[in-house]
């Protein structure tokens, strides 16, 4: 038997996911230092008033041992594994590729497959979603992993962020290159192909970065209907709410519009007022 894992920070509704067999990984957050525990119960209004009043909040990468003492008890009754994770070139995995060796040496008769999804957030999340219909349907690990190399190359995240410092405290960006957020200028960020954020334009004003991230959604999206596209927000339902109605207007009302709510974790990382869009692309920006 073979078991599919992701995590929290693929940002999806994780009891959906959870109904196609897929095993979750819980990551934790801390509050000014303090570490809490993410569950599906998760109070985000509670948490973004929280952040709202400049509590610090950072994301917490699991140990070694986390990642034993999830991983071994599958490989231990002769399940193999594979997991999808956030890419390497925004968090620190150093870990997770120790507890993966070991583990690897401890039981060479199994399977224990990574997938890095070269994106993070819904990019993640939709990169997760591709390979948990494949494993429903009963794909192999080896034909997943096969077949992962191209699903994360065909799907973009674009994102609008007042997060600049947590982006450029993470080393993600230079924060040179962001100027004038203080004056209303919103950038759009995106993930290139190598999982590596980007500065992609910059635009002044929440209707206007509606408008933008509909129209590279347009520009650069293919065979839009076809496939599920990720609406990502943090607190404002409404820009989220408008973008999901405007795409409805341009690609037709019965496109699969997933609408989620950014995790603590990822939080950390982007922000604490985000809003973004992950779409099906031929292949995503170099």
């Amino acid at each position: 038997m073979s078991l599919l894992f992701v995590d929290s920070a693929s940002d999806l509704d994780l009891e959906q996911i959870h109904k196609l067999g897929v095993e979750i990984i819980y990551l934790p957050y801390l509050i000014n230092d303090n570490k809490f525990n993410f569950n599906q119960d998760f109070d985000y209004d509670k948490f973004y008033s929280k952040y709202r009043k400049g509590v610090c909040v950072e994301n917490v990468e699991l140990s070694q041992e986390d990642y034993i003492n999830i991983f071994e008890p599958c490989l231990k009754q002769g399940d193999d594994v594979v997991y999808i994770h956030s890419s390497e070139n925004i968090l620190n995995l150093e870990n997770l590729k120790s507890a993966r060796d070991y583990l690897k040496d401890k039981y060479s008769n199994r399977k224990l497959e990574l997938i890095d999804s070269k994106n993070i957030s819904i990019g993640q999340g939709l990169v997760s979603y591709e390979c948990a219909l494949l494993y429903r349907k009963g794909d192999t690990i080896d034909e997943i992993v096969d077949k992962s190399f191209q699903i994360k190359d065909e799907y973009a995240f674009y994102f609008t962020s007042d997060g600049v410092e947590q982006l450029a405290n993470h080393d993600l960006i230079d924060r040179n290159s962001v100027v004038g957020t203080a004056l209303n200028i919103k950038p759009i960020f995106c993930i290139d192909i190598d999982g590596k954020v980007q500065l992609f334009d910059k635009v002044s004003g929440k209707k206007k970065t509606v408008l933008k991230l509909l129209e590279i959604c347009r520009q650069k999206g293919e065979n839009i209907a076809d496939y599920p596209i990720s609406i990502l927000y943090s607190t404002d339902h409404n820009s989220a709410d408008e973008l999901a109605s405007k795409l409805k207007e341009y690609f037709g009302s019965d496109i699969n519009i997933i609408m989620e709510q950014l995790s603590p974790s990822n939080s950390a990382i982007l922000g604490n007022d985000v809003l973004g869009i992950s779409f099906h692309v031929f292949k995503k920006m170099h």
